[in-house]
């Protein structure tokens, strides 16, 4: 089974096995950020500070799209509804990762960037509407940040007396 191949200038590993025997693993990083992605971009980030790795994104990196007309909406990375996608492909560069599908007729793109410099995660996300109808699209985002940077835990357990 196919996994992919080596764009035409070998700069990138292009996936387009949606669902590979196991999940392919990327890792973006720079000084003081590591990002260990799976294909469909979902992984761990986690910010060194003080010779001490911290999670900074707990696993999910979501990208919704929501046709207001049908009331429809789907990931367009991950797919958790097994939707017959047109296209699939998981781009792994140098410092990036991308994410393309197509799903009736609406191209998406997003991209994970790790930059050379500072604890930051950048996302860019693209839809096209390839079809000549006139769409109303929502696009949403969602992940899962863990704010607490400090070497305390304080902020991360609670209890309950009565």
């Amino acid at each position: 089974m196919k996994i992919g191949n080596f764009s035409n200038d070998r700069r990138e590993f292009i996936i387009e096995n949606m669902h590979p025997i196991r999940p392919l693993k990327n890792y973006l990083w720079n000084e003081g950020l590591i990002a260990d992605l799976n294909h469909f971009g979902i992984g761990l980030s986690k910010a060194c500070i003080n010779k001490v790795f911290r999670p900074l994104i707990h696993d999910y990196r979501l990208v919704y799209v929501k046709d207001r007309q049908s009331g429809e909406f789907y990931d367009i990375n991950r797919n958790f509804k097994n939707l017959p996608f047109d296209t699939f492909k998981a781009r792994v560069g140098l410092g990036y990762h991308t994410v393309e599908s197509e799903y009736k007729d609406v191209y998406a793109s997003f991209k994970i960037l790790i930059p050379e410099e500072d604890f930051v995660e950048m996302h860019e996300v693209l839809i096209e509407n390839k079809s000549s109808e006139n769409r109303d699209l929502s696009v949403y985002t969602y992940i899962v940040p863990h704010i607490n940077l400090s070497e305390h835990q304080a902020y991360t357990k609670a209890r309950y007396e009565s």
